[in-house]
């Protein structure tokens, strides 16, 4: 069976379908845009994803030097490529969400190149992570050991963080998967942190996705 590392893949899917959903809104930007409410959309994404990549650099990366030197460095690339690419992205829709800006026409195009950009290189690298560098985890580490490197990874988000970010992942991904992600966290955690965790998800999704990942898991007990 997979370790916990083989988790990433969810909120790796949740990555790929957001940042493809910004490019396809910010295609569509047009002078009755809500331009404050995309900034601040793209802000907030921005920070779960350097929670997760530092969480990576943090937790993971050290280890993974230590039994496969030169591979994180590979990695490590893209996350600064990354970071760039959210910075070009919000100093755009700062410049957007400011009264006096320029031209609105020519920010909304720069909007819709740089989220292209940005989706592309989050598709390109979480399917790097996902298809070859999870299983290269997986051979050298020990489910345990990958545990212990989960917890460093989430060390880095705070309470605030996960009551948004956890149902902010079971909304993006699909039916099946919501359904293993809470089995999966259910495995992995004490039965009363589990409860106040499913609770913070219950609370963060709309009922019509909830209803049916709850259904599933009382068909479990």
């Amino acid at each position: 069976m997979p370790g916990p590392i083989a988790g990433f893949r969810y909120i790796h899917e949740a990555i790929r379908r957001e940042s493809a959903a910004l490019a396809t809104e910010a295609a569509t930007l047009g002078p009755a845009s809500d331009d404050v409410a995309m900034h601040e959309r793209v802000a907030w994404f921005a920070r779960v994803v350097h929670l997760h990549t530092s969480g990576e650099e943090a937790g993971l990366f050290p280890a993974l030097d230590q039994r496969a030197p030169h591979l994180a460095p590979l990695y490590l690339l893209d996350h600064r490529e990354e970071r760039e690419r959210f910075d070009g992205l919000a100093t755009i829709l700062r410049e957007l969400a400011d009264p006096a800006r320029g031209d609105a026409l020519e920010l909304r195009r720069r909007a819709h190149a740089e989220a292209a950009a940005l989706a592309a290189h989050a598709r390109l690298h979480s399917r790097k992570e996902d298809e070859l560098l999870v299983p290269v985890v997986d051979g050298l580490f020990t489910a345990p050991e990958q545990g212990a490197m989960v917890g460093k990874m989430l060390a880095g988000f705070q309470p605030a963080d996960l009551q948004r970010a956890l149902p902010w992942i079971v909304t993006w991904i699909d039916a099946a998967d919501r359904v293993s992600y809470m089995r999966e966290l259910r495995r992995a955690l004490p039965p009363d942190r589990y409860d106040g965790v499913a609770r913070m998800v219950s609370a963060g999704v709309a009922p019509a996705i909830w209803e049916p990942v709850a259904a599933a898991l009382a068909q479990d007990a």
